[in-house]
């Protein structure tokens, strides 16, 4: 399971100008779709020039490179950038001054603080892939608490971030893949199981099971407090 911030760095942008953020910012950019809103806002706020309109020269060029396969010309990607700017004109003042920088370092704080929680709070390690967070299952509400938590630490903002969940495709392998393209994804149970899915099921519950029998394996859940200190418990010698 993937836990990610929703519109991560527009989100830090308007909390850095205390300017509260309102709907899908990538949406209403112009005629652009949330593909191409999103692609040109992320531009714009990395663009960097010695002045103004060499960092926006730099994003128009950056915009006709990314879509050279759409035939965008430069009249277009003009277009596109002034959209963005007239949707944006609060904080129009952050393109093109290379921000983006900034707000990935912010990002790294945030992550960094994140997974050394995870591990000190919870003796749990969560994977990082940019601003999303890849867990078990049983972690998430802790995640999205802890996850919430440092945001705001770091961002101070006046409303909470936005978190996202998706199952993750890192722990899938390519045959998963091509079952879950053929047969729905694992928690579409009102697609039936293809048979040989079921008989992999079988296989691998009876070893799960044969494995917990022989070598003494007791699952128990540690994400409570109840739970934790008794798994975490500091022990005696003589209980080694």
């Amino acid at each position: 399971m993937e836990l990610d911030y929703s519109s991560f760095h527009p989100k830090m942008i308007h909390d850095l100008a205390e300017i509260e953020m309102t709907n899908d910012p990538y949406v209403g950019i112009g005629n652009l779709d949330r593909a191409h809103g999103k692609s040109m806002f992320n531009m714009m706020i990395n663009a960097v020039g010695e002045y103004e309109a060499a960092s926006k020269d730099k994003a128009i060029r950056a915009c006709m490179n990314e879509y050279q396969g759409e035939n965008m010309t430069r009249d277009e990607a003009n277009a596109a950038i002034d959209a963005v700017l007239e949707r944006y004109e609060p904080i129009s003042k952050q393109f093109f001054t290379g921000i983006g920088l900034k707000l990935m370092f912010y990002d790294s704080q945030i992550a960094n603080n994140v997974m050394l929680r995870a591990i000190d709070e919870f003796k749990t390690i969560i994977l990082t892939v940019y601003d999303s967070f890849i867990c078990i299952m049983e972690f998430e509400e802790n995640l999205r608490q802890l996850m919430a938590e440092e945001y705001i630490a770091i961002m101070k903002p006046e409303l909470s971030p936005g978190i996202d969940m998706k199952h993750s495709d890192y722990y899938l392998t390519d045959i998963d893949k091509l079952n879950i393209a053929e047969y729905g994804t694992p928690n579409g149970f009102d697609i039936p199981m293809d048979p040989k899915q079921e008989l992999r099921k079988q296989a691998l519950e009876k070893q799960a099971y044969a494995a917990r029998k022989n070598y003494g394996i007791i699952f128990e859940d540690v994400f409570n407090e109840e739970g934790r200190e008794q798994k975490y418990a500091f022990q005696e010698a003589d209980d080694i």
